[in-house]
C-alpha cells in the first residue's frame, strides 16, 4: 500500500473525531487549489504517522528569567531540510520552502498568528489573541502507545488558538482526543505562567516549573522557565522509567548503532535537553525577544558545547536542521523568526519581526 492510501485509510478513521469546522476549512481550501477533498485531507493527518522523525524544543520563560517580567514563548522546530522531508516532484521544491505565516480571523473564535505549511490544516505554532501561546515537540517513549482514533495534533493546535482564552481551556482540548508521543509547551501572557505537557494516548501529563517531576533525571526545576526537548519526565510515561535515561550512555548509543543491543539510547535527545537548558541557565534573568532567539541561534551553531557540536555539524545526524526558529511574547504581540531557505537552516537565516495586532490591521495584498 502506497503512502497516500496508508494516510487515506487513517483519515477515514480519525475524521469521525474532527469537528464539522475544520472539516469545511479543509474542503475550503481543497475548493480553493483545485485538488480533491483527500488529498487536502490527508495533509491534515501526516503528522499521526511522521511524528518520530521530528526534533523540536520549546521553553517558556517570565517573571525572574526574563528582563522585564514578561512572558517570552521560544520554540527551535528540528526536521531535516531534505532527506525526511517532503519533496514536490512538480515544483522541485521541499516542504520547509512552502512555510507560512498564517492570519487567522475566525468568524466565531479568537483572532492569531500560526506557523504551518501552506496545505492542510495545521499549526505547528501559534499566539492568539487572548495572550495564548502553544508549540510542541515529538515526544520519544520505547512502546508504541498511539491511536488514530483522535484528533491529529496539527488540528488540536489550531483548535486551541480559535477556542482558548485561558490556559485552562488549552490544556482541555489539548488533553483531549491524544493520539501520539508529543510534548508541548503551553504559556499565557496574562497568567504570566508556562505549562508542560507529555501525552500518547493513553497517558497525560500537565506540570509547571516547580512540580517534582521537573527534577526527575536528566531535568532540574527552574523557577518561571518552563523546557522541553524530546524526552518525557514523568516516569510513569509508557516504557519509561529512571534506569531507562541513566542507561543511556554514549557506549550504548554506538551498541545500538551496530546492531549490537536491543536496548534503546536516550543519548542523544538528553544532551540536547541539558545543553539547550544550560544555556538557558546561563541566560537566565537577561531573556527577552531578542536574546531568547539568539540563545536558540548560538545554541543550535554548536558554540555552546563541543559533543553537541560534534554530532550535529561534523557528523550531521543530530539536530542538524531546523524548518524555523520563532519566538512569541504574547503581551506585546511581537514576534521573532526566521525560516530556513534554499537548504540553509534556520538559525542561519535573517530573523524576521512581526506584531500579531499589525498583521490582524493590515490587508491583504492583490
Amino acid at each position: 500500500m502506497c503512502i497516500r492510501d496508508r494516510l487515506k485509510a487513517v483519515w477515514n478513521i480519525t475524521e469521525k473525531y474532527i469537528p464539522e469546522v475544520y472539516k469545511e476549512e479543509i474542503k475550503g481550501r481543497a475548493d480553493a487549489l483545485g485538488i480533491d477533498f483527500i488529498d487536502e485531507a490527508i495533509l491534515s493527518v501526516l503528522l499521526m504517522r511522521h511524528n518520530f522523525h521530528r526534533g523540536c524544543f520549546g521553553f517558556a520563560a517570565w517573571g525572574n528569567a526574563t528582563v522585564d517580567g514578561k512572558l517570552y514563548h521560544a520554540h527551535s522546530n528540528d526536521w531535516s531540510l531534505i532527506r525526511r522531508s517532503l519533496f514536490d516532484p512538480v515544483t522541485h521544491t521541499y516542504a520547509y520552502q512552502h512555510q507560512v505565516l498564517i492570519v487567522r480571523k475566525p468568524a466565531n473564535g479568537y483572532a492569531s498568528v500560526s506557523i504551518g505549511t501552506n496545505g492542510g490544516i495545521e499549526a505547528e505554532a501559534g499566539m492568539n489573541e487572548k495572550g495564548i501561546c502553544i508549540t510542541f515537540n515529538t515526544g520519544f517513549h520505547p512502546t508504541n502507545d498511539t491511536t488514530i482514533k483522535g484528533i491529529p495534533v496539527g488540528i488540536r493546535n489550531v483548535m486551541v488558538l480559535d477556542s482558548a482564552k485561558n490556559s485552562q481551556e488549552a490544556i482541555d482540548i489539548l488533553t483531549s482526543n491524544r493520539t501520539t508521543g508529543w510534548n508541548f509547551i503551553l504559556s499565557d501572557g496574562n497568567e504570566r505562567a508556562g505549562y508542560i505537557l507529555e501525552q500518547t494516548a493513553n497517558y497525560s501529563y500537565v506540570g509547571r516549573w516547580n512540580d517534582t517531576i521537573e527534577d526527575n533525571y536528566p531535568s532540574w526545576m527552574m523557577e518561571d522557565v518552563v523546557r522541553r526537548g524530546n524526552i518525557f519526565l514523568n516516569y510513569e510515561a509508557p516504557g519509561i522509567n529512571r534506569s531507562v535515561y541513566e542507561n543511556s550512555s554514549f557506549i550504548r548509543l554506538i551498541l545500538s548503532i551496530l546492531h549490537l543491543t536491543k536496548e534503546k539510547s536516550f543519548y542523544l535527545p538528553i544532551l540536547h535537553y541539558k545543553v539547550v537548558s544550560e544555556e538557558i541557565e546561563k541566560q537566565y534573568g537577561t531573556l527577552d525577544l531578542n536574546n531568547s532567539i539568539k540563545l536558540l541561534r548560538k545554541v543550535y551553531s554548536g558554540r555552546t558545547n563541543f559533543v553537541f557540536f560534534l554530532f550535529q555539524r561534523i557528523i550531521h545526524c543530530f539536530y542538524a536542521e531546523s524548518w524555523d526558529q520563532k519566538v512569541f511574547c504574547p503581551e506585546t504581540g511581537d514576534i521573532a523568526i526566521s525560516f530556513a531557505k534554499k537548504g540553509i537552516t534556520a538559525y542561519r537565516t535573517p530573523v524576521h519581526y512581526f506584531n500579531l495586532y499589525e498583521l490582524l490591521n493590515s490587508k491583504p495584498s492583490s
